[in-house]
């Protein structure tokens, strides 16, 4: 029972609205002004906290002072003092908002498998987008964007059918202190899971999140433990939304992995940025006009180096600064909507420097079977890269579809075409140039007619069988990784189901290598579809270590079974062929030093040794200088590198010089062990081999090689650089910070991928793909196709 007073100074409270951890949310009326509001009762211990008043007070009138139509007003923020003894009570008063919040809408329809439309979701963004933007340059960050904090105001329906989006609770951590614990886990951003304080980008990862679950029904990380979910925003990578919707336009879950970038630099710098891409990537048009404004001053301090999907990359914009949005009308309908002026897109720009380093070392000459020792440029550290067209991928065309080429035609006299003239009234009589009777020509003409009619005919009931195969496909199976383990988590996706009959329910069963069925779970079916996640055992069991295919059969109520009793009415299987291989990409690769397949592994040593080239860069170029943190962090990325074998005995490592990591395999082929980069290739050739006519699992293959093309030069230069660090006889040389930002670059390259102006991020195409492209790509090879039975 709450045992707050029914009135607060000038505030009659009347409904209890809702109850939280740190407040209660009553509707109340101000009995001077005679208006509705809402008040919020703050739990907090005065006592405990000697600057809660302060605090609470200064940041409540700098949030006071935020106006705008899609910002819910706050009104007053006070502590209440009794005239009698008693405890004081901090409240916030708000203007009050008829209509339910956004997470309420969500577990109503999203839950259901109801998701928005796409118009909808660019409006909904929109609005906040440029709310946000308004708030951060008055130098107000929100900190806990949450659809709990988005109101849909009821009284205005005239974009929305729900209701015009509201935020509310802006600033409220800062006005409660860093303990409060107000910041909803599941929508926080990396840094503030650090421990760090929100910045303007927090808000933006935040609203990425909102994005993903709006787009795909499910939040991107989830778990029953709080700590569990906060170091999945530190650490994992979210499964794309494309693989949970595959209706999603690809060029959105683009924009929605962008936003969910680790690293706030790689995100977009302002809200308003990120509507225009939302609306872009749905080729659609902002309903409300976006702010004109220049890109904040955090953008301004990010400095050069962003990055995609969550590490220091070069992103950096042209210009120090982003342009003015200057919308443009355009008229759609009755009314005048405006979209903003293009961007241009992030383009490479590193830092530069003029000093001019050592010549790098010569060392034993490297044994690689994929392609020859790489030349390393010359150590300028204008760090400017060369830009690589991206390349079309074009899959072998079969021979009985390929083009003859004609010889070329004499140019010196064009030939004319002969004119056909027109029949006259008697023209059974006509005859053409040639000598050939009319009548003739005519029965040729329709005869041709004929055999092209025929043509289309047969054309067309060849495609009409294909659709109907087609058509048999429901969903699809594939697997993806939770926090603390690969290939762990199934998914299921069917569309356009049939509930079952009165009485009976589908059931999802895994199919194991010895045919025997393993439970998954009861599905239950929403508007046509069934959307489910088993979130695997407490062993965090690889599923692709032990399936053959996934069966959906249909079951009694009465109670779920154990073991499978009733019809089979969708299933899907792995190729006997090509699951072999699929298993070493992704599981367990045979005669390979790790207990993990090859494409995860060289995902997670790649990204270490991003990590290590940040940790370096930032040592030597920020104080306190720890170079002994720094050289150590040099010799790691050897031994990532080479092997901590082959390191040695090349003599990268000088005598002397302890192993750090002791790492058995590197990602180059040495003498001693082949690498991760060529051991993946081998098995993509192995797989290649068994794979026959399957034009999807060779195009995800071909994806993988261009990935690792890229990664076999980068490493390689990333190597020769890093060599010099080791050997650095002072690391506190200004020439050494130009070494030490080409290793970071170079690697932040191989993680996340390059990106090629205009794109606005990496593609699956030669000299822009990297490790995480190549990872996804091979969790795409598991993708399984259920279908009727």
């Amino acid at each position: 029972m709450s045992t707050v007073p029914q009135r607060l100074g000038k505030y009659e409270l009347r409904e209890l609205l809702g109850r939280g951890n740190v407040a209660e949310v009553w509707g109340a009326y101000d009995l001077r002004l005679k208006r509705d509001v809402a008040l919020k009762v703050i739990h907090a211990d005065l006592q405990a906290d000697p600057n809660f008043f302060t605090r609470f007070v200064k940041e409540g009138q700098n949030v006071a002072t935020l106006h705008h139509p899609n910002i819910v007003q706050m009104y007053d923020v006070t502590v209440f003092l009794p005239s009698q003894s008693g405890n004081a009570t901090a409240y916030i008063v708000r203007q009050y908002i008829e209509g339910q919040t956004l997470a309420d809408y969500i577990n109503a329809t999203l839950r259901k498998g109801n998701l928005l439309p796409l118009t909808d979701i660019v409006y909904l963004f929109t609005s906040l987008g440029v709310a946000i933007d308004y708030a951060h340059q008055k130098g107000i960050v929100h900190g806990n964007i949450k659809p709990s904090n988005i109101l849909l105001n009821e009284q205005d329906i005239t974009h929305l059918s729900v209701g015009e989006p509201m935020l509310t609770d802006f600033g409220l951590a800062d006005m409660l202190g860093r303990d409060a614990n107000v910041v909803s886990p599941f929508y926080m951003s990396p840094e503030q899971a650090k421990g760090q304080l929100a910045g303007n980008r927090s808000d933006i990862y935040s609203l990425g999140v909102m994005l993903y679950e709006l787009c795909t029904g499910v939040e991107p990380f989830r778990d029953k433990s709080s700590v569990a979910v906060m170091m999945q925003h530190i650490d994992a990578l979210p499964t794309p939304p494309l693989l949970i919707n595959t209706d999603l336009p690809p060029a959105l879950s683009a924009v929605i992995l962008r936003a969910l970038s680790k690293e706030p630099k790689a995100r977009f710098s302002m809200a308003s940025l990120l509507a225009v891409a939302i609306a872009d990537a749905c080729s659609l048009r902002p309903a409300v006009p976006l702010l004109q404004t220049h890109e904040g001053t955090e953008a301004h301090r990010a400095g050069p180096h962003a990055s995609l999907l969550g590490v220091s990359q070069p992103l950096s914009r042209s210009s120090a600064s982003i342009p003015a949005i200057r919308p443009t009308k355009l008229i759609t309908g009755k009314q005048a909507a405006v979209r903003p002026m293009p961007l241009i897109g992030d383009r490479i720009n590193r830092a530069s420097s003029s000093a001019k380093l050592p010549a790098v070392p010569t060392s034993p000459q490297r044994a690689v079977t994929t392609s020859t020792t790489a030349k390393l440029p010359a150590v300028n550290t204008s760090l400017q890269q060369a830009v690589v067209a991206p390349t079309t991928l074009k899959l072998p065309v079969p021979a009985s579809t390929t083009t003859v080429a004609r010889p070329p035609v004499p140019s010196q006299t064009p030939v004319p075409s002969p004119a056909v003239p027109m029949p006259s009234g008697n023209w059974r009589r006509e005859r053409s140039r040639s000598g050939v009777p009319m009548s003739t020509v005519i029965v040729a003409l329709l005869l041709l007619l004929l055999v092209v009619v025929s043509t289309i005919a047969t054309s067309l009931l060849f495609n009409a069988r294909e659709q109907a195969n087609a058509g048999s496909m429901v969903g699809q199976v594939f697997f993806q990784d939770d926090a603390l383990g690969h290939e762990d988590v199934l998914r299921l996706e069917l569309k356009n189901v049939t509930a079952p009959p009165q009485g009976k329910m589908y059931v999802a069963w895994l199919q194991d290598s010895t045919r025997h069925l393993l439970p998954l779970g009861p599905l239950s079916v929403h508007n046509s579809a069934i959307s489910f996640v088993y979130p695997g055992d407490t062993q965090h069991t690889n599923l692709l270590s032990i399936v053959q295919g996934v069966v959906i059969t249909q079951e009694n109520t009465a109670a779920l079974p154990s073991t499978a009793g009733g019809q089979i009415v969708f299933q899907a299987h792995f190729d006997s062929a090509s699951l072999p291989y699929i298993k070493n990409i992704l599981y367990a690769t045979p005669n390979f030093p790790s207990n993990q397949g090859v494409a995860s592994g060289l995902l997670d040593v790649v990204k270490s040794l991003n990590d290590k080239a940040g940790s370096i860069v930032d040592t030597l170029q920020n104080s306190p200088h720890d170079y002994a943190l720094a050289r150590r962090q040099a010799i790691r990325i050897i031994e990532l590198v080479d092997g901590t074998a082959y390191a040695t005995s090349s003599g990268d490592l000088p005598a002397g010089v302890p192993s750090q990591l002791r790492t058995p395999a590197g990602l180059l082929t040495s003498p001693m062990q082949s690498g991760y980069i060529d051991t993946l290739t081998t098995q993509l050739d192995a797989l290649q081999a068994a794979t026959g006519t399957n034009t999807p699992l060779l195009q995800h293959i071909q994806n993988v090689r261009h990935a690792i093309s890229d990664l076999q030069d980068w490493v390689k230069k990333i190597r020769a650089y890093d060599v010099q660090l080791v050997r650095a006889a002072d690391l506190s040389n200004p020439a050494i910070i130009g070494v030490a930002l080409q290793v970071k670059g170079l690697a932040a390259d191989s993680y996340t991928g390059r990106t090629i102006p205009p794109n606005e991020g990496p593609l699956l195409s030669i000299g822009s793909a990297g490790a995480y492209q190549a990872y996804v790509e091979s969790q795409y090879m598991a993708t399984l196709n259920l279908k009727q039975a």
